[in-house]
């Protein structure tokens, strides 16, 4: 295979991991950047390229270039980063992949300590904010953070990167508010701001909060129907 060209320990670490990957049909699950899509998948080795089985019913476009990502299969896994260059590969028999050039070096290690689910498609889920008397619809959260759509609303003009804001909960449909013992903007863009936010270990909020992000990474998997091999 295209691998034995490669010069380096990491490089050859890189192409172990795939290897492994591919030879236990490890189910991965794949994060087109940028976009907040991910689905479970598996990949196979051609050559100098990585094939990914694309999800049944895949109807968006993924333009040539576009950066996907995933983990190793190893005790401490490691994330790989890699470029598309052929988002429409089909087989004879009908089943698609997207078509990657094969990574040389793993990713940089993510400053984010936990993963993220999309949520902007469910309606009742939002981040309040009591005092200020807003509610704002919650575009993807972890056990850490989210990011919220704020709308036209300025909010960098009342708040600051890295400062704490007013006290605030997640709402959960009519039943559920998380109450969050603090809240920091990491990020203040004009319609997007990104948190991150703590609970009390033990406490009901954040057993509360680890039953919703089980919930949407159980609810991500039942989406990520993958083509028959």
């Amino acid at each position: 295979m295209g691998f034995l060209g490669f010069g380096g320990m990491e490089a050859r670490s890189v192409r172990r991991a795939l290897e492994d990957l591919q030879r236990h049909q490890a189910r991965i699950r794949v994060e087109i950047e940028k976009s907040g899509i991910r689905f479970k998948s598996v990949l196979m080795l051609r050559q100098d390229v990585v094939a990914i089985g694309k999800p049944m019913g895949w109807k968006g476009e993924l333009p040539v270039g576009t950066i996907v990502r995933f983990k190793t299969n190893e005790r401490k896994p490691r994330e790989l980063r890699l470029e598309v260059v052929n988002a429409d590969f089909r087989l004879p028999n009908g089943k698609a992949f997207f078509i990657c050039n094969t990574p040389e070096k793993f990713a940089p290690k993510s400053p984010r300590g936990s993963e993220r689910f999309r949520t902007d498609r469910f309606r009742n889920l939002e981040m309040n904010f009591p005092e200020l008397g807003s509610q704002y619809k919650i575009l993807n959260i972890s056990e850490t953070g989210c990011r919220i759509d704020t709308g036209q609303e300025n909010l960098e003009l009342i708040w600051s990167v890295g400062e704490p804001v007013a006290p605030a909960m997640i709402q959960v449909g009519n039943s559920i508010a998380i109450e969050l013992d603090e809240v920091i903007p990491r990020s203040i863009q004009p319609e997007v701001v990104g948190l991150e936010f703590k609970t009390r270990r033990n406490s009901k909020e954040r057993k509360h909060l680890e039953t919703l992000v089980k919930w949407l990474e159980k609810w991500e998997d039942r989406q990520s129907q993958i083509v028959a091999r």
